[in-house]
């Protein structure tokens, strides 16, 4: 499965809420080594638009990476989960959301 569908396939798993939030983390400085995506960008995106503009800041990698730490710092780990076990990118490695990228400070806020 391509990159572009997992992911839009996962943020289609969020309701409104979920998804107003899940932007909103991807328009902040979060992650000390990922430039956020820029507000303007974002605020009226549906999730395909989010999509795009997560492979086009992050890469393939990336983008799945961000989204998995994101959604498990939104504590939805099932989704996050199923989107690690089904991607299969061969120079995928999540570094983002471990437990000890917080006491690291890896993660700026939570």
């Amino acid at each position: 499965m391509l990159v572009p569908q997992l992911l839009l396939e996962t943020l289609e798993d969020l309701g409104d809420a979920d998804f107003t939030k899940f932007k909103f983390y991807l328009g902040v400085k979060i992650f000390a080594d990922r430039v956020p995506i820029a507000k303007s960008r974002l605020e009226s995106a549906h999730r395909h638009d989010a999509v795009s503009e997560m492979m086009a800041v992050h890469g393939a990698d990336g983008a799945v990476a961000v989204t998995v730490a994101v959604l498990k710092m939104m504590k939805i780990n099932s989704v996050a989960e199923e989107l690690e076990k089904t991607y299969t990118g061969a120079s995928y490695t999540c570094n983002l959301c471990c437990e000890h990228c917080f006491a690291e400070e890896r993660i700026l806020i939570g």
